[in-house]
């Protein structure tokens, strides 16, 4: 309850318009380096992604205006020379914007900490005034960071994931109830897992509490025409046909590989989970291709180049296919793939096992089916 009154402080009136038309959000900002430096911009709008550059003055201001027709995340980042273990650039800032606000941030140095395999970046070394999703997206992932820290108390031991989902899923839905006209709520649905028919449940009776104006915005209609499509690839459905064509151009069908264990991976060279992810997807490759698993591995990459490249640094030995529209790729769209790293499970007759398989989930699945 102590949450939900905290983060009603910085309510305001966030009952999005329908998305009709693009609006401005204009970012007046400073940051703490050399003036003149130039840094790469990205965020969304009607789920096109936007890449831009924005360059400081000589006093380390500098303006952008954004045209989005609904609230978004907006990433400022650099080049990576700190890591060659870190895959993509560095984001150093990531913040909410607005539409028809004029966002005042300041960002500030400290952004580069060491991590396990070298120096990495944190994203929240800044102040914003005059964004409310800001305001309250930093509160909420404060008191989810508590609420996850009291149930590992609780329990005496860290949390299993389909625990930490539980602890994920109750916030959110305290949230939604409470905030039923916030976008924010629709920011924490679209998140929401769905790799198991309770988690499909969970997202769409969140969605339904949702206002009518906010299910009938852009990321609203998103998240409704993905949970008709997750009703018909629901665990325990059929997967339909899937085809494209693979880095020579020939087309291959998922109908090829019947009579196999098939992880459909969709992933792409520039994310980071992905790439971090991989290694794990060349372990159980080596360990049970030849009892009858295979991978097809679906890129939403537009550059080539940077696909192959990173099939060949990563050592990916299957199936790789591509159409290079990024997310509009035709497999993802037909899936209503939203984000990447994301898999499905076939088994040998084409009935879906499992979804969204990561880390030890997915060794775990294998171990099961394959008995070692």
């Amino acid at each position: 309850m102590r949450s939900l009154i905290l983060i009603s402080i910085f309510f305001s009136i966030l009952c999005s318009a329908k998305g009709q038309s693009n609006n401005k959000s204009v970012i007046k900002g400073v940051i703490d380096t050399i003036p003149h430096a130039i840094y790469f911009v990205k965020y969304k709008n009607q789920g096109n992604t936007i890449s831009d550059t924005v360059a400081l003055d000589d006093k380390s201001n500098f303006k952008y205006t954004a045209i989005i027709s609904e609230p978004t995340i907006f990433n400022i980042s650099i080049k990576n020379i700190y890591n060659k273990n870190y895959i993509g650039d560095f984001v150093i800032y990531s913040f909410w914007i607005e539409p028809e606000k004029t966002i005042e941030f300041n960002g500030y140095k400290g952004w580069l900490i060491n991590g396990a395999k070298g120096l990495i970046p944190i994203s929240n070394k800044f102040d914003i005034k005059n964004s409310s999703l800001d305001s309250i997206g930093r509160l909420f992932n404060k008191n989810k960071l508590t609420a996850i820290k009291a149930k590992k108390e609780q329990l005496g031991r860290n949390l299993a994931n389909n625990e930490l989902i539980e602890v994920i899923r109750e916030l959110s839905d305290s949230f939604i109830s409470n905030h039923p006209n916030n976008y924010y709520g629709l920011f924490l649905i679209s998140n929401f897992p769905d790799n198991t028919n309770k988690q499909l449940n969970d997202r769409n009776n969140m969605f339904k509490k949702i206002s009518n104006d906010l299910q009938k915005t852009y990321l609203g209609e998103s998240i409704l025409q993905k949970i008709k499509i997750s009703k018909i690839f629901e665990i325990g459905e059929m997967m339909p046909e899937l085809e494209q064509t693979d880095t020579i151009s020939k087309v291959v069908k998922l109908s090829q590989f019947r009579g196999k264990y098939v992880l459909v991976d969709f992933w792409a060279s520039w994310c980071a989970p992905c790439r971090r992810e991989n290694p794990n997807l060349v372990k159980a490759y080596q360990k049970y291709r030849g009892k009858g698993f295979e991978i097809i591995g679906i890129s939403l990459d537009e550059n080539k180049e940077e696909w192959l490249k990173a099939i060949r640094n990563d050592g990916l030995k299957w199936t790789q296919l591509s159409d290079l529209k990024s997310f509009k790729n035709s497999v993802a769209q037909q899936l209503s793939i939203q984000a990447v790293p994301d898999n499905f499970l076939i088994d040998p007759n084409g009935v879906i096992l499992a979804k969204g398989l990561r880390g030890d989930d997915l060794s775990k699945e294998l171990e099961r089916i394959f008995k070692y």
